[in-house]
């Protein structure tokens, strides 16, 4: 199993197993849903569980560092909403929301590239 990327003291970490499967463990005791490292492995973008709160609004979209500091966090299209679903693509990050928006985000800056309805 390789380290993809780790943040030591809040024991969480991102793996690949041989078969190029990643997994990894929850971030400050949420289920991670999807997780991103840069391929430089000093910054992880993550998805956190939607279901992780009943709060109707969840910022579960996020990118980190080594060292565990929130570098960007992604804007919600709603104000009660939350990300869903999330994979990257060659123009950037897509994540789904509640409110049925594709977010598109460029993940090392989080800054939006694109947001559209898709219901």
């Amino acid at each position: 199993m390789e380290v993809l990327f780790s943040i030591e003291r809040k024991l969480f970490a991102v793996f690949r197993d041989v078969d190029g499967f990643t997994t990894c463990s929850e971030y400050d005791g949420k289920k991670v849903r999807a997780s991103f490292p840069s391929n430089d492995r000093m910054r992880c973008v993550l998805l956190l569980d939607p279901d992780a709160t009943e709060k109707p609004r969840f910022e579960n979209l996020f990118c980190v560092d080594g060292e565990g500091n929130t570098l960007w966090t992604g804007k919600l299209p709603q104000t009660h909403d939350r990300f869903i679903y999330a994979h990257m693509e060659p123009d950037g990050l897509h994540a789904w929301s509640w409110s049925c928006r594709d977010v598109t985000f460029d993940p090392a800056t989080g800054r939006v590239i694109r947001e559209v309805f898709m219901k």
